[in-house]
């Protein structure tokens, strides 16, 4: 008995050591084909994710939060956890959930405020978000060790749009400004406190992007008649020389630079454009409304909602132009990858 065991042994941590490298792989491969999105497919919207391999949807649920409307998902950096605005008891609030579901915190729970759009910082230790409250929009930043521990910018947010963290962590950057004023592109040091303006124009200039090292900014500016966007110019600010390039002259509803810094997605409300840092064209189609643009991680394949009246979050695959529509009931939107 004791020779079997001896024989046998071997093969027993053998197979132990190759279900354990199995699981390894699963946990670091599969989870990253991960899509979550927002749906209302039981009447208030919830957060569901798309695994990219299965083709299969999973439903985030936890408890009391069942009936909340949910919005804006935004993954930590290692894709361990998702924060999301999550509408319940009359507000907005930032949550952060899981990736499988379990372990919902409340990170700001102010009755008097709505609070919006979070964004991770890159080291995952902080989340940026837009405050609303008054009818003004501030840009905050919370630690996630000391959720209470928060600072806001005195500035106003334009639009309250999601706020942009440089590669580095040390700068966010913002559209400033208010509803009837002009509103200016700038960037907030956290080391400082200060908020940097990047240019002083007659135009709206919205959807600031990051380079990867940091070195530049891609944004929108678009010409205003009579307080009304007439032209588009997506400009590439590189900020160790101060200067500008104009990259196109196209319409722009949304725009978001891939990961890599190699493409550029935008729609002008009709259309998709794919293009590369020289403006070479990779991909135009006309897609009905898209919008809620997200990159995969490795800046191969796009996400984006589109439709009228219904909508649908669709994916791009880049290099073979082949579009893959998430086959789920109700309207979904607001796709994000898991990184």
């Amino acid at each position: 008995m004791v020779y079997l065991l001896l024989r046998i042994a071997p093969f027993v941590v053998l197979a132990s050591l190759c279900a354990l490298s199995a699981a390894a792989w699963l946990a670091d491969h599969l989870p990253r084909r991960l899509v979550a999105y927002v749906s209302d497919l039981h009447r208030h919207t919830d957060l569901f994710l798309f695994d990219g391999y299965s083709g299969r949807t999973l439903h985030l649920m936890a408890g009391d939060l069942i009936a909340a409307s949910d919005r804006a998902p935004a993954w930590s950096p290692d894709g361990g956890r998702l924060a999301f605005a999550s509408f319940h008891e009359d507000d907005f609030d930032i949550r952060v959930i899981d990736w499988d579901g379990r372990h919902v915190h409340n990170l700001t729970a102010n009755p008097d405020a709505n609070e919006v759009a979070p964004a991770w910082s890159p080291d995952g230790t902080r989340i940026a978000y837009i405050r609303q409250a008054g009818g003004v929009s501030h840009l905050c930043i919370l630690t996630l060790a000391a959720p209470a521990d928060r600072a806001c910018v005195s500035e106003t947010i334009n639009r309250a749009p999601r706020p942009v963290w440089s590669p580095d962590g040390r700068t966010i950057a913002f559209s400033s400004g208010t509803h009837t004023a002009t509103v200016d592109l700038a960037v907030y040091d956290l080391s400082t406190g200060r908020t940097i303006p990047l240019s002083h124009s007659a135009d709206a200039e919205n959807f600031p992007n990051w380079e990867p090292d940091g070195g530049a900014i891609w944004y929108a500016r678009s010409a205003l008649r009579d307080g009304q966007p007439r032209q588009t110019h997506i400009v590439r600010h590189d900020l160790n020389g101060e200067s500008e390039t104009i990259i196109t002259t196209d319409y722009v509803y949304a725009m978001l630079l891939s990961p890599d810094g190699t493409r550029l997605a935008y729609t002008n409300g009709d259309d998709l454009t794919v293009i590369d840092a020289a403006g070479t064209l990779h991909f135009a189609a006309a897609l009905v409304t898209p919008f809620d643009l997200a990159w995969s991680a490795d800046s191969s394949h796009l996400a984006f909602t589109k439709g009228v009246g219904a909508w649908d979050v669709y994916l791009l695959d880049v290099a073979a132009g082949r579009l893959t529509r998430i086959d789920h009931p109700g309207n979904d939107q607001s796709p994000a990858w898991r990184p």
